[in-house]
Formats: structure tokens, C-alpha cells, sequence
């Protein structure tokens, strides 16, 4: 009786793989033209599985997720793995055409640089000094104006010539103002952009549990919805990466057309996987939406004041 090569576990003479790790039943050292054809038979396999999850995902909104969910696994791409994937070429995408934008200054002389990139961090208008924040009920505002114009100040003489009391609060906050008023407004923009993808990433469990709420009433669990989620926001940075590329290319602005391209594709993947009537699909479309704009506007806001803090 042989053993397995990798785990040494005994196989049956009849055995194609191996009960105990699942490797094929190998019983001698490869050779040339055997690993050469295990090379071709795994590299077309993984290309089916990527061509097969892709096709699905496109053209069929919704379709994975229905069938992922309900146990066909091995045929798709795992849709963690297909996330990661899809927003790192889309990050990196963006990063190559801003690379090339900026070594082409003869084409944008003279005019304003205007990215069109949803993720982008606009910029604070001030006419003195790079941010001026508004925290706090108004506590803070105006204290990035005082800093330019009187530095060098401790935290405890600074509160006391701005009428403030010498509190841990305050004196964290002024160190904190005190740095970002002290750079140029484009590093504190530099810094959030760098966590965009980090912040998408942590968003993605919310929106499940928005989903989760929106359809109380079916049987699905919360890992099923995640599912949905990482498919559906999958499908958004694809859109995203071709309207990159079509519009440094071509020169236009199609994000609105990207967005209503992605609407439609949303509104579909939920009658399809969520299985109601068209008038609910639309309601609860809508209820999907304003939901996650709005815990998306209460999370950005509370992960704007830590990534503040931690600057």
C-alpha cells in the first residue's frame, strides 16, 4: 500500500486523492512533463473559476450570491478574496492615471485639476490657514486661524490667551489642531485618502446589517448579506476602474452615468437574490439606500474624528 506524499496518510488502491489532505494521489516524485501538465491543468482551472465568477457577477446581477449562498462554493471565486482583488487594481488603477496626469503639466496648465474620483478628499476652503475645524458646537473654530498667527505658543498659554480652561481636552485638541494647522492642507488630505480603503473595507459589515434590517423578515443570515455586500460593492469598483480608465482616456466625466449604471444593477441583484415583488424590490430599494447613505454619514463622521485624533 502507498502513502500519501504530503501528509503520508495510507491510500486505498482505487483512491484518486487523498481521504486525510485532499491532495491527488501521487505516488511518485514529479517529473518534467507531469508537473508541467499540473501546471496547465491548475492555471486553466483557476482562469475558469475567476471567468466563470466574473461572468455571473456582470451579467447575471445577483446570481452569485444566490447561488454562493446556497452551497455552490468550489465554482466561484471566494467573494472576500474577489474584493480585495477588484478594489486594490481599482486603488491602484486611480494611483497610475493621477501619476500620469501630474507628469502631463502642459495639458493642465492654466486649468483647475479636478479629480473625479468619488473618494476623493475635498479640500477645506480657508483663507488663511489650511483647516479651520468646527467641532465640539463650534468649541474649536477659528483655533487654526489663532495658531498661524501666533506660534510657537505652549498648549497651556495658548488656552489661557484664547479664554479657554487649561482641561486635558482642551490641550489634546489644541495639540491636534495645532499639528494639521502647521502642515500644508494637502498632507491632512493625503492622510484621509490613504485610509479610504481601509474605511470602505470596515463600512462593509454595516451595510450587511442594513440589509440585515431591511429584510427582517426572510431567513438569511447575516454572513448571507455580507455575502451580497462584498458581490455588490465588487460590482461598484469594477464600474469604477472602467470609468478611471475611459475617462483619462477620453477625456469626459461618466460618474454620473456610473452611478445610475450601478443603481440598476443594485435594484436587480435585490429581486433577484431577496426573490419579492418588483413593488417591494423598488421600496425596499430606496429603504436600502437612505439607510446606508445615512449610517454611511454618521460613520464617516465618527472614523473622520478618530483618524483626526490619530493624525
Amino acid at each position: 500500500m502507498d502513502n500519501c506524499l504530503n501528509c503520508n496518510h495510507p491510500l486505498q488502491p482505487n483512491d484518486q486523492f487523498c481521504s486525510h489532505c485532499g491532495q491527488k494521489a501521487k505516488t511518485r516524485r514529479l517529473v518534467f512533463w507531469a508537473g508541467l501538465s499540473d501546471f496547465f491543468v491548475n492555471a486553466f482551472s483557476f482562469d475558469s473559476k475567476v471567468f466563470n465568477s466574473f461572468r455571473q457577477l456582470l451579467l447575471k446581477p445577483g446570481l452569485i450570491t444566490q447561488q454562493y449562498n446556497a452551497g455552490m462554493q468550489a465554482r466561484f471565486v471566494p467573494p472576500l478574496r474577489m474584493y480585495l482583488t477588484i478594489t486594490l487594481i481599482f486603488f491602484l488603477v486611480e494611483a497610475l492615471v493621477e501619476k500620469v496626469n501630474e507628469q502631463q503639466p502642459w495639458e493642465a496648465y492654466g486649468k483647475e485639476q479636478k479629480s473625479n474620483s468619488p473618494f476623493d478628499v475635498q479640500e477645506v476652503d480657508s483663507t488663511d490657514n489650511p483647516m479651520t475645524l468646527n467641532l465640539g458646537a463650534g468649541d474649536f473654530s477659528g483655533w487654526g486661524d489663532w495658531i498661524r498667527k501666533h506660534p510657537g505658543m505652549s498648549p497651556e498659554q495658548a488656552l489661557d490667551s484664547l479664554g479657554k480652561p487649561v482641561t486635558f481636552w482642551n490641550k489634546f485638541m489644541y495639540a491636534q489642531i495645532y499639528k494639521i494647522a502647521r502642515f500644508e492642507r494637502e498632507e491632512f488630505n493625503d492622510y484621509l485618502e490613504s485610509k479610504t480603503q481601509l474605511l470602505i473595507f470596515l463600512f462593509l459589515p454595516l451595510i450587511a446589517l442594513v440589509l440585515k434590517w431591511v429584510y427582517f423578515r426572510h431567513d438569511i443570515y447575516y454572513f448571507e448579506h455580507l455575502v451580497f455586500a462584498l458581490h455588490i460593492q465588487s460590482v461598484f469598483f469594477i464600474l469604477l476602474t472602467l470609468q478611471t480608465l475611459f475617462d483619462f482616456a477620453a477625456g469626459t466625466d461618466s460618474l454620473l452615468f456610473i452611478i445610475m449604471a450601478f443603481a440598476l444593477y443594485l435594484l436587480l441583484a435585490l429581486k433577484r437574490v431577496y426573490d419579492q415583488s418588483w413593488s417591494k424590490t423598488v421600496l425596499k430599494f430606496f429603504a436600502t439606500n437612505v439607510l446606508a447613505l445615512t449610517t454611511l454619514g454618521l460613520f464617516g463622521g465618527m472614523m473622520f474624528i478618530v483618524l483626526f485624533m490619530l493624525f
